[in-house]
């Protein structure tokens, strides 16, 4: 039966958990820096000119008597200075720190469902006879002449290798399934090291009759020196 990768569920839902991140700082940025910071300005802005008029009419107060209009004024001014609350005075540069600091984020979005949608594309396949299947070509059996396992164990990268010596990434990682692909096509090529699921060998046992008869005495009876 051909084996076929399909992309990896955590590397998918790395890319889409990422891809919603930072649209959502992105926007949280967007919105502080034009809506929101602009408005907590504007509030400490009129508090400041509220606050100095109430001086002012207060100054006023204490030199003469208030006129009809300027007493509305003041009983204007108190109200106005009681629904603004206590505001605080925004830093010069929240804007810039709190605002512009995540609208980068932005442009990562697309970016990281880009890489979604191309590693969702990149299909391999290995056929039943050895046939090789990549995104970018097909490979006969005959025409695959090595298997880079020197990453595996690391990093799960391997690098198959043609005849002409084209080198082709294939990166667990990404790709659901593509263990099997890399241990088909190792396991082929190297029997002795590795398993059709691309797990390593241990090392043969065959050189242990070696290791007994190194320590048994002359004409191979066990030897009494002890070392």
């Amino acid at each position: 039966m051909a084996l076929t990768t399909t992309i990896a569920r955590h590397f998918a839902l790395r890319q889409i958990i990422m891809a919603v991140v930072c649209f959502g700082l992105g926007l949280w940025g967007l919105y502080d820096y034009a809506i929101k910071i602009p408005g907590q300005q504007a509030v400490w802005k009129d508090y400041e000119e509220q606050t100095q008029k109430r001086t002012d009419l207060e100054n006023l107060r204490d030199e003469r008597t208030l006129t009809e209009a300027e007493i509305q004024e003041y009983e204007a001014t108190l109200a106005k200075l009681n629904s603004l609350g206590s505001p605080t005075k925004p830093g010069k540069l929240d804007r810039l720190v709190k605002g512009l600091a995540f609208v980068p984020c932005l442009p990562f979005t697309p970016y990281f469902l880009w890489v979604y949608v191309r590693t969702k594309r990149r299909v391999y396949r290995l056929d039943d006879d050895g046939t090789l299947h990549l995104p970018d070509g097909v490979w006969p059996q005959d025409q695959i002449a090595d298997i880079d396992m020197s990453r595996w164990m690391a990093k799960s990268i391997a690098y198959v290798v043609d005849k002409q010596g084209t080198r082709v990434k294939l990166d667990d990682y990404k790709h659901r399934n593509l263990h099997l692909i890399i241990g088909g096509i190792a396991s082929r090529l190297y029997p002795e090291a590795w398993d059709a699921e691309a797990k390593q060998l241990k090392a043969d046992k065959a050189d242990k009759p070696e290791s007994d008869a190194a320590a048994a005495g002359p004409g191979g009876e066990p030897s009494d020196v002890i070392s």
